[in-house]
């Protein structure tokens, strides 16, 4: 049945076996990775939870240490390292809270994270206790007994001097009572048994008894006052104690009842957890590990068979295909020679187009400097015209200040004018005194006369007058002559000046017109300017397109010369084929000479490329082996005169 299967059918009942087998082992391996892979997650997470309960387990142990030492040595820096244990203890509890999933686990942990922060409470109170006890202790117990002592020795000495023997006794026994009672205090802070407190308390009692004897026989005024004084600082300090009594009660009160047992109670369910956790991992890892041993056994056997199914389907299938590649070779000889005849016909045509996209090229190129070099010249009228509109502007604008200049100089002529017809006015008044006076004088002389001798010095002024009166007149016309002068003047300067500024507002007027043609001009010159510019990128990319071609027809030429060469190899594959099948090795040799006779053509070929891009200028060189690279590249990596072996072709050696 296998023998009268198709070629292609055999090939795919072949490979389907192998893909089969190929399948159920990447199975096989896929489950049994899962599974370990599973095993290794759940190893590590209970080993992760194991780290984290001993963390926390070994961080409550360093904070009771800390708690005790802190207790000994009341020291107020080890309160600061004992927080920041808690803190990082709260830290892994948190931690343990995210990562534990088992509910009962996660119920032992919430229980622990609620002791801790009990002890921590506690701790906090006791801290506040033991500075209570301190302060009471270091700022009223030891200020206040040696000021007793002081007064009770002062009493035992005075009375000792005033041989007051009584007083001096009883003064020495209330100073002893003080001494006890200060050493059992020391004594119960060390201790805090509740001998050493009775023991306080006696002392203190006794104490006040040796006060009322004291107070009962002492007559000097200076020992009684030092007696009501001392006996006060006594009831401070019996009332101090009474409170440093109750901070140590309750301080212990909080160690023993709450820190002494929850310390161990969080230490108890850690290690109850931690516990748990490894027995999991003692179950869990010979579990995985013979897990692991099964899946590498399976997959072993698997391999094997696979090994030995694999190597009989590849020894019949080989048989099968042998008889049918020898029906295969003749159509393949016939193939070759057909696709070597038109790849020879294919390079002929390439390399015609490659000159002529050459030589196109190269017309290019000129009128693309020609368009460049007018494209200069457009931009230089423009802004030539650019700068004659600004030279325009600058005319226009000095034409306009003259006119406005002129308008004002018209002005000042008026101006001019009026002042000398109010001159003419004034120069007429003075002409027509004269007169008066020159007829005034000559009635005067003519009175002058009638009176004889008398008036004869009168004549004489009247003479004179008459005479200043003449010169008056004489001066006056001459002075209208003048006048008259200067307004036929101002009335030429007035025609003039109107003149000039109507000839100045023409001129402005034209100028204005200049300005918007010389604008229109320019603007006429960008737009030629911006139109060349656009004509140059289209020559520009006409050029790319050519120099693109003409890449692409030595591309196409050094295709179909790669084609020939690779009918060439075809046709000597067939060929050693057909020796490896027929066991011919004579048509082996021809085929190497036929392949070297395609190698020499090849080369030839490749000549001529090579003299069709030194006919380019530089740019279309360089564009050319921009463009043309890859096909270039594919051309060397391949040469035609390459016989590639059977041995180590892979298509081949498969069969």
């Amino acid at each position: 049945m296998f023998g009268q299967m198709s070629l292609s059918k055999k090939l795919t009942f072949g490979f389907g076996v192998v893909m089969v087998l190929a399948a159920i082992i990447g199975g096989v391996s896929i489950f049994s990775l899962n599974e370990s892979n599973t095993s290794f997650m759940r190893y590590r997470q209970i080993a992760r939870n194991t780290n984290i309960a001993g963390r926390i387990q070994a961080n409550m142990l360093a904070v009771r240490m800390g708690a005790k030492t802190f207790l000994m040595s009341s020291d107020i820096n080890q309160v600061k390292q004992l927080e920041e244990d808690i803190q990082k203890t709260d830290e892994f509890i948190k931690q343990a809270q995210e990562s534990i999933k088992n509910e009962e686990r996660a119920k032992r942990i919430a229980l622990v994270e609620k002791d801790v922060d009990e002890y921590h409470n506690a701790f906090s109170q006791v801290t506040a206790l033991v500075q209570q006890r301190n302060q009471l202790f270091n700022d009223v117990l030891n200020v206040e007994g040696p000021k007793i002592e002081k007064d009770l020795t002062e009493i035992m000495t005075s009375a000792e001097r005033d041989k007051d023997i009584a007083a001096s006794f009883q003064g020495g026994m209330a100073l002893r009572n003080l001494l006890l009672a200060r050493l059992y205090v020391m004594k119960f802070i060390d201790s805090n048994k509740p001998e050493d407190k009775k023991r306080v308390e006696q002392e203190l009692g006794e104490l006040e008894k040796m006060f009322s004897l004291l107070d009962q026989g002492l007559q000097n005024q200076i020992r009684r006052k030092l007696l009501e004084e001392a006996r006060d600082k006594v009831t401070l300090y019996k009332e101090t104690f009474g409170k440093l009594t109750v901070a140590i009660e309750s301080r212990n009160t909080l160690v023993q009842g709450t820190m002494d047992r929850v310390g161990p109670q969080v230490a108890d369910l850690t290690e109850e957890t931690k516990l748990e956790y490894m027995a999991e991992q003692d179950e869990l890892g010979p579990k995985a590990v013979a897990a692991n041993n099964r899946s590498m056994i399976m997959t072993i056997i698997i391999g094997v068979a696979a090994l030995i199914i694999g190597a009989l389907l590849a020894f019949f299938i080989t048989r099968g295909i042998t008889s049918a590649l020898q029906n295969i070779i003749s159509q393949l000889r016939s193939g070759a020679e057909q696709v070597s005849s038109a790849s020879e016909q294919l390079a002929s045509s390439s390399q015609s187009m490659s000159e002529g996209a050459s030589e196109q090229a190269s017309s290019l190129e000129e009128v693309s400097s020609s368009l460049e070099e007018m494209s200069s010249m457009t931009k230089q009228n423009a802004d030539n015209s650019k700068q004659s509109k600004v030279m325009a502007d600058d005319t226009r604008t000095s034409a306009q200040q003259g006119k406005d200049a002129m308008e004002r100089m018209n002005g000042a002529i008026i101006s001019i004018k009026s002042s000398a017809d109010e001159t003419a006015k004034i120069i007429k008044t003075i002409d027509e005194i004269a007169m008066q006076t020159n007829l005034l004088a000559l009635n005067a002389a003519v009175e002058a006369a009638r009176a004889g001798d008398a008036g004869r010095g009168f004549a004489v002024v009247a003479e004179e007058v008459r005479n200043l009166a003449q010169r008056s007149a004489d001066a006056a016309k001459n002075t209208a002559n003048l006048i008259e002068d200067s307004q036929k003047n101002a009335e030429n300067g007035v025609e003039v000046s109107q003149e000039v500024n109507t000839t100045l507002g023409e001129i402005v007027n034209k100028v204005d017109k200049v300005s918007q043609l010389i604008s229109e001009v320019s603007a006429a010159s960008v737009e030629q300017s911006q139109g060349i510019d656009q004509v140059n990128t289209a020559v520009a990319q006409m050029d790319s397109v050519t120099q693109n071609n003409a890449a692409n027809a030595e591309e196409s030429a050094s295709a179909s010369e790669e084609l020939s060469s690779q009918a060439q190899q075809l046709n000597a594959m067939v060929i050693e084929l057909v020796s490896v099948v027929e066991g011919r090795k004579m048509e082996g040799s021809m085929a190497t000479q036929n392949l070297h006779h395609s190698h020499n053509n090849s080369h030839t070929s490749l000549s001529r490329n090579n003299k069709n891009h030194t006919q380019l200028k530089a740019p279309d060189r360089r564009t050319l082996r921009q463009t043309s690279g890859p096909a270039i590249t594919h051309a060397k990596e391949v040469q035609p005169h390459e016989v590639i072996p059977f041995d180590d072709d892979p298509d081949l050696k498969e069969f």
